[in-house]
């Protein structure tokens, strides 16, 4: 009887000891399966992390320009302001003891204004497109008037900047309106 029961305490260890073998290889298997799990969430996580980034980069960008854009026609009246200063300077309508003082502080006024207002559309990256003297390029430029040259180095030259365009970290958001030579 007590080899029986041996032989049978030896079964049960074999069983336990194999049960216990295949509880860990079952615990080990899904220990792989959540980590990689988790690995997949988290990269899944970070993804997400930079595309929210990235949408919100885009939409402050969007809106920093539509208020520049909706600036622009202040810039435009500023610049005319100061182009007919510069006239009113010339044949000043002031009496005569007090023309050159107070046509020269009020545009001076104008001036330094007008530079604020550029330094601070400077610094949120407004950057004035460059066209007289270089050639068409419908990308910066919208065409308003033409006149006729002979050459054909001058075709579609800018000859004249009607108004001026600009762009915002390379987004233009108003092209300059331009005068072209055109060939016949």
């Amino acid at each position: 009887m007590d080899k029986k029961k041996q032989t049978e305490c030896d079964t049960a260890t074999e069983n336990t000891s194999d049960d216990s073998v295949n509880v860990v290889e079952k615990l080990e298997q899904q220990v792989g399966e959540r980590t990689e799990m988790l690995q997949r969430l988290q990269a899944e996580f970070e993804n997400y992390k930079k595309r929210v980034e990235k949408e919100n980069s885009e939409k402050a960008n969007y809106y920093k320009c539509t208020f520049i854009n909706k600036l622009l026609p202040v810039l435009d009246t500023f610049e005319i302001a100061l182009t007919e200063k510069s006239k009113e300077s010339h044949s000043c309508c002031c009496d005569e003891s007090n023309c050159d003082s107070d046509c020269t502080d009020s545009k001076k006024g104008l001036e330094l204004i007008y530079a604020q207002l550029m330094s601070v559309l400077k610094e949120l990256g407004l950057m004035q497109i460059i066209c007289c003297g270089q050639h068409f390029d419908s990308e910066y430029h919208e065409v308003m008037l033409t006149e006729s040259c002979e050459s054909d180095d001058d075709d579609e030259k800018i000859i004249e900047e009607l108004q001026k365009g600009y762009f915002v970290e390379s987004r233009v958001i108003r092209h300059s309106k331009v005068k072209i030579l055109k060939k016949k």
